[in-house]
């Protein structure tokens, strides 16, 4: 049943992007794609790579408070095993294999809170861009009252992650959700809330945190923004801040498929149709952005082959006459 559910779930995943390569003049695509300027392919590794080390940052910097022996690069190896097999898993799916990879180094409660922290810190300035990107372009074309939603939405998000850090709000939640929950699972729960409380003694960490949280999504905007004007010959900045932010929160809630494949691609369809360009702008980006995210998922098959190599060395060897004794 599982297997036949799997299979569906890829299979409706593609459904978009069938629909939109079936629309494609490839004649059209094809004279797209040499058209390209040399500098994109430049800029887009740079900027992987940028994305890559800020990511890794960002959580290093929380995580080496309660784990001060954890190295960058240690993390950064952590981090291309965990984005190698969400190339075939679901995109949330990153954060989880991480955080059980360290979780074998150090306490998981400070681990699981520094993940929780990186997922509010995104999702609030993903908004905060939306939002501010909402307010300086032309609103003419828009549903009514969406930036308004956007604000409360913002407004909402914010509350919440301050008033999660109150341990007089969220006891009352806690009682009652302890009936429901089997007692190891409540534990789990209620170690990883105190991992989050123990970096409120940290402020300027925080601070910092932010920072880089905000550091980390002008990256992706102005890497999307250079990606769209190699392909168009127009910059979108505006656009790029306004829609992409909340594509991606989209994408994140919905992400059961392997990179958000077909969740952002349906909303690329209408962002692209705002933009007014072809469907051909719309293939090469699709392909331009998956090239540069897979091949740089792939590439942690690196650290996976060299733990493997160091722990083949580290295996003491069988002792064939020992072993012949004994029988």
């Amino acid at each position: 049943m599982l297997k036949k559910y799997s299979k569906l779930l890829v299979l409706l995943s593609l459904l978009p992007i069938i629909w939109i390569f079936w629309k494609i003049d490839y004649h059209k695509l094809w004279s797209l794609t040499i058209s390209l300027p040399s500098w994109v392919f430049i800029f887009l590794i740079a900027s992987t790579l940028l994305s890559v080390a800020v990511q890794v940052w960002r959580v290093w910097i929380l995580t080496k408070v309660y784990m001060p022996d954890l190295k960058f690069m240690e993390l950064l190896s952590f981090h291309m095993i965990s984005a190698f097999y969400t190339t075939f898993l679901p995109a949330a799916s990153q954060d989880v294999i991480r955080s059980a990879l360290l979780s074998k180094k150090g306490n998981y409660s400070y681990i699981w809170g520094a993940t929780l922290l990186s997922r509010f810190a995104g999702l609030v300035t993903l908004l905060l861009f939306s939002l501010n990107g909402l307010l300086i372009i032309d609103k003419s074309s828009l549903p009514p009252y969406t930036v308004q939603s956007i604000l409360i939405i913002f407004i909402v998000t914010v509350l919440l992650t301050f008033l999660s850090f109150s341990k007089t709000v969220t006891r009352p939640l806690r009682k009652a959700f302890g009936r429901f929950i089997p007692a190891k699972v409540y534990k789990i729960i209620a170690d990883i809330r105190d991992g989050v409380y123990a970096y409120k003694k940290h402020r300027m960490v925080l601070v910092k945190f932010f920072f880089i949280s905000i550091l980390l999504q002008l990256i992706f905007v102005i890497t999307n923004t250079f990606t769209l004007y190699s392909i168009s010959d127009k910059f979108f900045f505006k656009e790029t801040l306004a829609f992409l932010p909340m594509i991606e929160i989209i994408t994140s809630a919905a992400a059961f498929t392997p990179q958000g494949i077909g969740v952002r691609e349906i909303q690329l369809v209408l962002f692209f149709k705002y933009l007014q360009l072809s469907s051909e702008s719309l293939g090469l980006y699709i392909l331009l952005i998956y090239a540069f995210s897979t091949t740089s998922g792939l590439l942690g098959e690196v650290p996976i082959y060299a733990h493997f190599i160091i722990k083949k060395k580290q295996t003491p060897p069988i002792n064939k006459d020992h072993s012949d004794s004994t029988t």
